[in-house]
C-alpha cells in the first residue's frame, strides 16, 4: 500500500509539473508574439520616417555650378484646362554665402521685360492663347551656401482662346533679393545673381 500511495504522488507531482510547463510554455509563446508585433511596428515607424526624409532630401535633377537650377518636370504633356498641375524649381546655392531669392514668373512675351507674375497667385494670366492662374511661394527665400532649395509652382488652365491643344512657354527666374541681404553680401554682386529655368505646357481643352 505505501509502494502504491508513493507512485500516486510521483504521478500527481509529473502532472503538476506538466501543467506548470503548459503554462509557462503559453506564456513564452504569448510574450514572443507581442514582442515580434511590437518590432515590427517599430520597424515600419523607421522605414517611414526614413523614406520620408530621403523624399524630401532627393533632389530628382542633376544640378552642379554650371547648371544651378531647374524645372521637374521640364515638360508637360498632358494639361487640362480646369485641372490644376505642379512642378518643383529646383536651385543650388553655389555661392560661397547664404543669399535670399525670391521667384518671378514670365510668359513667352513678356521675356524681356516686366515680370508677368512676381507675386502669388496669379489670376487670369494670359500666355499665348491660355489664360491660367498661378501659384507660388512668391516670399524671398534664404538659401544657404552648397544647399538646394525647391519651390512648387501649380498652374491651373482656365481657359484657351481655340478648342485645341496649345503649347504655352513659362520662364521662372530666381533673383538676389536685395531687401533682405545679409551684410556679407555684396549690393552689387547681389544684383547680378539672376537664374532661369523653361517650362513647356502643352494645354488639352
Amino acid at each position: 500500500m505505501k509502494i502504491f500511495k508513493v507512485g500516486r504522488a510521483y504521478r500527481k507531482a509529473d502532472l503538476s509539473l506538466s501543467m506548470n510547463a503548459i503554462v509557462v510554455l503559453i506564456l513564452a509563446i504569448t510574450l514572443l508574439g507581442l514582442g515580434l508585433t511590437f518590432l515590427r511596428g517599430l520597424f515600419k515607424q523607421i522605414e517611414a520616417k526614413t523614406t520620408e526624409s530621403m523624399g524630401t532630401n532627393e533632389v530628382p535633377i542633376s544640378l552642379n555650378k554650371d547648371r544651378p537650377i531647374g524645372i521637374n518636370p521640364s515638360k508637360v504633356a498632358d494639361a487640362t484646362v480646369g485641372k490644376s498641375t505642379s512642378v518643383k524649381l529646383y536651385f543650388l546655392n553655389a555661392e560661397p554665402v547664404d543669399v535670399p531669392y525670391r521667384l518671378e514668373l514670365y510668359t513667352e512675351s513678356d521675356e524681356y521685360g516686366s515680370p508677368s507674375c512676381s507675386s502669388s497667385p496669379c489670376n487670369d494670366l494670359s500666355a499665348g492663347r491660355a489664360v491660367m492662374d498661378i501659384s507660388f511661394p512668391s516670399a524671398a527665400a534664404m538659401v544657404k551656401k552648397d544647399t538646394t532649395s525647391a519651390w512648387t509652382i501649380t498652374i491651373t488652365p482656365r481657359q484657351l482662346e481655340e478648342r485645341q491643344l496649345t503649347t504655352v512657354l513659362l520662364r521662372a527666374t530666381l533673383i538676389c533679393d536685395t531687401s533682405n541681404i545679409a551684410a556679407d553680401v555684396d549690393q552689387d554682386k547681389c544684383d547680378s545673381l539672376s537664374y532661369s529655368s523653361d517650362l513647356i505646357l502643352d494645354i488639352n481643352p
